[in-house]
């Protein structure tokens, strides 16, 4: 279980990975608790529900990681392999221009792709930093050496959550080249975790078990089981609580 503390003016507290709300520390929080991950749904609370995909980690090995990956993952590996698509990996106190280059990243594909900007503030990717609790990912273009893909993960150092995925596809034919190496991307990830002993994969959420979009069955093609879980909302003051009625929540 970990938590963070963001907000200025309105400060909240994130817990991840909690099962149990006996164990959330309340103070030092001036107007919300927010608890991701619950697996049953606290009455007494504010919450969500949300769908998510897991992998189980400590089910699979190394050895035959590949051999468990369909066909099309398979495939896009060895390709990546072959062209030389490098991989890094950073946590702990990670490199400002590797911060600043994946958020001009996610930027960069929620206007290629017409979305709505989900602003992040590089104040509170330090912050996680800080509690040691980010791992940021990425694959390169040997040739060019710039960033194709960008995975952004937080973690407990046992369980790791997918919290952004992010690439620029700069032209309509990078389109296929991009996807082959967001699948080598994500088993890279998967071998990374594996050999320091991590325990479950979250995908991060999906829209839907019964009719799943492309992003969705991308993330069902791995294995892994559907699960439902809740966040949990809990106000400590008017500030939390007029939070939540703005929010429908």
């Amino acid at each position: 279980m970990i938590y963070v503390d963001v907000g200025f003016l309105f400060r909240r507290r994130l817990y991840y990975f909690c099962n149990d709300l006996n164990k959330v520390n309340k103070s030092g929080c001036s107007s919300l608790l927010i608890v991701n991950g619950l697996e049953e749904k606290e009455p007494s609370f504010h919450s969500k529900i949300v769908k998510t995909f897991i992998t189980n980690l400590a089910g699979l090995e190394i050895e035959n990681l590949l051999s468990s990956m369909n066909s099309t993952t398979r495939n896009s590996v060895h390709f990546c392999e072959k062209n030389e698509v490098l991989f890094e990996s950073y946590d702990g106190i990670i490199p400002a221009p590797i911060i600043k280059d994946f958020l001009k990243t996610l930027k960069g594909m929620y206007k290629e792709k017409g979305l709505k900007d989900k602003i992040v503030s590089p104040k509170r990717i330090k912050t996680f930093c800080k509690n040691d609790s980010l791992i940021i990912t990425r694959t390169l273009d040997k040739k060019t050496n710039k960033a194709i893909s960008y995975h952004v993960y937080i973690t407990d150092k046992t369980n790791v959550v997918l919290w952004f995925s992010c690439s620029l596809f700069r032209k309509k034919e990078d389109k296929s080249f991009v996807g082959k190496c967001n699948r080598y991307h994500h088993y890279k990830d998967f071998l990374l975790f594996l050999d320091n002993k991590y325990k479950s994969y979250d995908w991060g959420g999906v829209s839907s078990f019964e009719d799943p979009n492309g992003i969705d069955s991308f993330k069902y093609s791995f294995p892994g089981e559907k699960m439902t879980k809740y966040e949990i909302y809990y106000p400590l003051n008017f500030i939390g609580k007029m939070y939540l009625r703005v929010k429908k929540i």
